[in-house]
């Protein structure tokens, strides 16, 4: 099952299992065709940033047939009889108009998940960009727990940690070093968000740079971001930016951002120095060799020890190796001897077999969760009462999405010269029909308008988009454009099109960058051949 997710193009070690799996069935859901997803038993074309809805519609008919599986659900999971009466109250009419998808295509997908057992639920970052996000990641967690999709080979399951080394510890992190009357004015703290979320959002550290709300921010050190291109609401964000006092980057390029700072240092980029590399989305440990040395470019472990020592501050590691070594301690081995290793992985843990419990307060799938009541938010999922925004209307009548590229990493790669002849500018994907209704023909170059902003684009025609949804691709800057450190080369940029102030979760503070009410117009009768 394949949730806004596209590994061909995003993941290609899980597209590549998916192939050596042979014959396996896929449900796609997505608003635009997967390309892993080639020949899919089922796809549902969900209207973008409805994905609670849709999960919540799933979890109704689950309950409602009694597809779910009564023995793991109850061995295995806390609260289902309260996720029922809270069910009660859901109906898939709210569902399919929610979603755009039908009533019957949800109770296929339902039935799908729970009888073509096992099956393994994954899904894209896109949902992670929604208000709704959190109940709704929630949500296809619980849709793990009633079909019994978790902890069982073939489904999703748990890693030992032996991939996991010391990713967490509080030597690592140091969080243990911040003083509890520190802690209570972090950004994530005052603004009212989930007391285990360790993170400030953006929005909220630019709204602190910009109105000193909750508190005046005058620097910030900037480590290989782009954020001008990579954030929310471009605009806000340098306005943010160029009103420090004092600002400093490190970067591969002279990107938007970096041109900004007051003090650009040159960062090694991953070929120039040793590290331990382990994806967030891998229970696997990798290599990586320095294999060259340039210029006056360093490690960011080194940029920041450097500056530890100027400012009279003991580096927890006087050199990087002992930082390496530490981190590969439970391993038992030293980096000298990873570098023939190559990887360390973590083995499947399975139910009954190697699992006993779950790491939570009841050892079992917390389906109800105290600790969200217990924080002010909901312990079932549920939307957001004040969720209004994909809300279009007679300025905004179509829905802007975006997905990754298959050429470009994020904002990154848009001076290399063969990337850019691959993909030489920005497109944004309209269905012929909504093209016709503004004079739009392929090729043609449009405005996409928001609330928020104006970008330029070029258009593309495809029947694989719904007539009302918009999608465009995020991350543009042009490099060749001059003045790097105005908005002229982000003239294309999805972020002058985002904001995060208004729409964002509850409890987590992610932004609402799915789903988006726009307008495209004709820019100009300019054509690209």
């Amino acid at each position: 099952m394949l949730w806004g997710f596209n590994p061909k193009t995003t993941h290609p070690f899980v597209h590549k299992e998916m192939q050596s799996a042979g014959q396996i069935k896929t449900l796609s859901i997505d608003p635009v065709p997967n390309p892993s997803a080639l020949s899919p038993s089922l796809w549902l074309r969900l209207k973008p940033g409805s994905d609670l809805y849709l999960a919540l519609g799933l979890i109704k008919v689950m309950i409602e047939e009694r597809l779910y599986d009564q023995a793991f659900v109850d061995t295995w999971t806390h609260g289902v009889e309260r996720l029922k009466v809270q069910m009660a109250d859901f109906s898939l009419e709210q569902a399919e108009k929610q979603t755009w998808v039908s009533r019957e295509d949800i109770r296929k997908a339902a039935r799908f998940i729970c009888r073509e057992t096992p099956c393994c639920i994954l899904w894209g970052n896109a949902l992670e960009a929604t208000r709704n996000s959190y109940q709704a990641c929630r949500a296809i967690c619980i849709i793990r727990a009633l079909s019994g999709n978790l902890g069982r080979p073939g489904s999703d399951v748990k890693w030992s940690d032996e991939g996991e080394l010391r990713r967490r510890d509080p030597q690592l992190l140091l969080g243990n070093r911040i003083p509890d009357h520190l802690r209570k004015r972090r950004l994530s703290s005052i603004s009212g968000l989930l007391n285990d979320f360790g993170y400030a959002p953006h929005h909220m550290v630019m709204k602190a740079i910009l109105e000193s709300d909750p508190y005046p921010v005058r620097a910030a050190y900037l480590q290989n971001t782009n954020m001008i291109c990579a954030n929310e609401d471009a605009a806000r964000t340098r306005n943010a930016l160029t009103s420090l006092d004092f600002c400093v980057a490190t970067e591969l390029f002279m990107t938007p951002t970096a041109a900004l700072a007051d003090l650009v240092l040159p960062a090694a980029s991953f070929l120039e120095f040793d590290s331990v590399e382990q994806p967030w989305h891998s229970p696997t440990a990798f290599v990586q060799q320095k294999v060259a040395t340039f210029g006056e470019a360093k490690s960011d472990g080194q940029i920041l020890n450097a500056l530890a020592r100027k400012l009279g501050l003991s580096p927890v590691w006087e050199h990087q190796e002992a930082c390496l070594d530490f981190f590969l301690e439970p391993a038992g081995i030293t980096f000298e001897t990873f570098r023939a290793k190559g990887a360390i992985g973590g083995t499947p843990q399975y139910i009954e077999k190697d699992l006993s419990r779950f790491p939570t307060p009841s050892g079992k799938v917390e389906l109800y969760s105290a600790f969200l009541a217990e924080e002010g938010f909901a312990p079932l999922p549920r939307p957001d009462e004040n969720d209004d925004a994909t809300a279009t209307s007679d300025d905004f009548p179509l829905l802007l999405t975006s997905r990754k590229s298959k050429v470009f990493y994020h904002s990154s790669g848009r001076q290399i010269h063969s990337l850019r002849n691959t993909c030489p500018c920005p497109q944004v994907r309209l269905h012929p029909e909504a093209a016709a209704a503004r004079g739009i023909q392929d090729r043609d170059w449009v405005f996409i308008t928001t609330s928020q902003g104006k970008i330029r684009q070029q258009a593309r025609l495809t029947t694989d988009i719904d007539t009302r949804v918009v999608l465009s691709e995020h991350g543009w800057w042009y490099p060749e454009k001059k003045n790097p450190d105005s908005l002229e080369s982000c003239e294309a940029n999805l972020n002058l099109l985002t904001q995060g102030e208004r729409h964002f979760n509850r409890e987590i503070g992610s932004s609402h960058l799915r789903g988006i009410p726009c307008q495209v117009a004709l820019a100009d009768s300019a054509k690209d051949n």
